[in-house]
């Protein structure tokens, strides 16, 4: 299963788009109401409308973790001038349950632009050396670059998943 999702995380270019090159150790489940995200299938917007369900299961509970969400093709993939644009960010989250961690960002709904083909929307799991409880991001969600994110703070990628959306 998780050879399966570093393919297609490179066929779909989330690698080196989002993040560079790495190994998936931890799987993500994700979905929202009654559908599931799975590397890359298609999730209109108003499916995605309200924040997810995201499980995982950690090899030690107490192993602190960041969830990101970003768009790469914002505002296109042809022209992605506000990559990534940050949709969702969750800290010090334990026992593979998102809803204990600490949200940086707050939830925002893909919103593709009328016009625009299919974009990205990746979901990658970090692994935190220390504790981001005191964390803030700029207001801006655009222009947001995952890579340097994690380079900053000493975040290691363990997991991802994603689906495709377009306006409807």
């Amino acid at each position: 299963m998780l050879k399966e999702v570093h393919k297609a995380l490179v066929d779909s270019q989330v690698i080196p788009d989002v993040i560079s090159d790495f190994t998936p150790t931890i799987a993500l489940d994700i979905s929202y109401k009654n559908r599931k995200v799975s590397l890359g299938n298609e999730i209109s917007p108003s499916e995605a409308e309200h924040e997810p369900k995201v499980s995982f299961s950690p090899p030690n509970p107490d192993d602190l973790y960041t969830l990101v969400l970003a768009d790469p093709d914002a505002p296109s993939r042809e022209h992605p001038a506000k990559r990534c644009w940050r949709h969702w960010v969750v800290t010090d989250i334990t026992h593979g349950d998102v809803k204990k961690g600490k949200v940086v960002t707050s939830y925002h709904p893909p919103t593709p632009p009328k016009g625009t083909h299919l974009h990205r929307y990746v979901f990658i799991l970090f692994a935190q050396s220390k504790s981001l409880r005191h964390l803030k991001l700029p207001e801006d969600r655009g222009g947001w670059h995952v890579q340097e994110f994690a380079d900053q703070y000493d975040l290691k990628p363990e997991g991802a998943n994603f689906f495709v959306s377009q306006h409807e």
